[in-house]
């Protein structure tokens, strides 16, 4: 059976519409069981490319050793969840879970037979409340590293995207509380080790190439 391959710009110049990784894993228990592993701030060490630190007891997933890596392409069946990094007026679009304390950029876990496109677009709306928006890829990225969503370790992947939100619905109908607009970005992230790296990405792009056309030349 041939393999179908994700090739993210050949998605941008398609003008495809996709959506860091943002999961609905739970953290009181882990508190509860290691409390001396929950203290504090989160800390940061780069180490031969492999991020590495403890999540703050707020509301951030214990995650150690963990590496994220950029990509041009993948095997579609590798792709198992779509990250929208979002903004609406310049400012950042961020989700706030109704059992944390902590901010994430909205995503989630592909459902199966779904296309990773539908998965980025019934994020964002799901945990947004995203009516009118324009959303397209950046890149794959993937994460390896054990945390509470990945035991085994072994390296998963994941579409990264960008979104642009015009217009919002009154009420979500997700497990998010709220939908947070910022100014600036969070300190106290959900997902500490991951998703400020993803932003960097985005970011670089941005300051060297626009995206949904010339993309690709970077990826």
């Amino acid at each position: 059976m041939k393999r179908k391959i994700v090739d993210a710009g050949l998605l941008v110049r398609n003008y495809l519409s996709f959506s860091i990784y943002s999961t609905t894993a739970e953290h009181e228990d882990e508190a509860k069981r290691n409390p001396n592993e929950h203290c504090g701030f989160p800390a940061f060490v780069l180490l031969n490319g492999a991020i590495c630190g403890r999540s703050n007891e707020l509301g951030g997933i214990v995650m150690d050793n963990l590496k994220v890596k950029f990509y041009d392409t993948v095997n579609d069946e590798l792709l198992k969840f779509a990250v929208i990094i979002a903004q609406s007026n310049g400012k950042w679009v961020f989700s706030k879970h109704k059992e944390r304390d902590t901010y994430e950029v909205p995503g989630g876990h592909r459902e199966a037979g779904e296309d990773i496109f539908e998965t980025a677009k019934r994020e964002l709306q799901e945990e947004t409340g995203a009516i009118k928006f324009e959303i397209k890829p950046i890149c794959v990225y993937s994460v390896t590293g054990k945390s509470r969503v990945n035991y085994t370790g072994e390296e998963t992947f994941g579409l990264l995207c960008f979104a642009e939100i015009t217009e919002f619905a009154k009420e979500l109908h997700s497990e998010m509380e709220k939908v947070v607009i910022m100014d600036e970005l969070p300190e106290n992230w959900t997902y500490p080790l991951i998703q400020p790296k993803l932003i960097e990405k985005y970011l670089q792009i941005k300051n060297n190439f626009t995206i949904g056309t010339t993309v690709d030349r970077l990826l």
